[in-house]
């Protein structure tokens, strides 16, 4: 691809590998909010079968976790206040599933996806 990355192992077990890209096309492979990165790893994980691979770029997959957490309290709690169910953008099958997680423990919100990929999006709203 022609980047200035560097590729770092950190953790090889079994079937499953975990590698760190860091250098100064870092930007480049991460994307807008990641998805350059999801399509990267996807296509990695596409074109080797016998190894599942996790790609991350100096920590984003971490900082993006915290960034969703954070998302997901904000309209959990935009939810309780509201009697309009609040429809997030668009996200990938793993950022949904951090939603999902954190709204979950409010015992008075539900959570549920819609639409089809690449458009996928969660709908929060109050349990009937």
């Amino acid at each position: 691809m022609g980047l200035e990355l560097e590729v770092e192992i950190l953790r090889l077990e079994g079937r499953n590998c975990v590698i760190n890209l860091y250098g100064e096309d870092n930007g480049i492979i991460i994307g807008k909010k990641g998805k350059t990165l999801n399509s990267y790893e996807y296509l990695l994980n596409t074109l080797i079968k016998d190894v599942r691979i996790d790609v991350d770029v100096e920590g984003f997959k971490e900082k993006r976790n915290v960034t969703l957490r954070d998302l997901a309290r904000k309209m959990a709690e935009k939810a309780m206040k509201t009697t309009k169910p609040i429809k997030l953008n668009p996200m990938p099958p793993r950022e949904r599933k951090i939603i999902h997680e954190v709204v979950n423990k409010y015992s008075e919100l539900d959570t549920y996806s819609e639409g089809k990929d690449p458009k996928r999006y969660i709908v929060i709203r109050k349990k009937k």
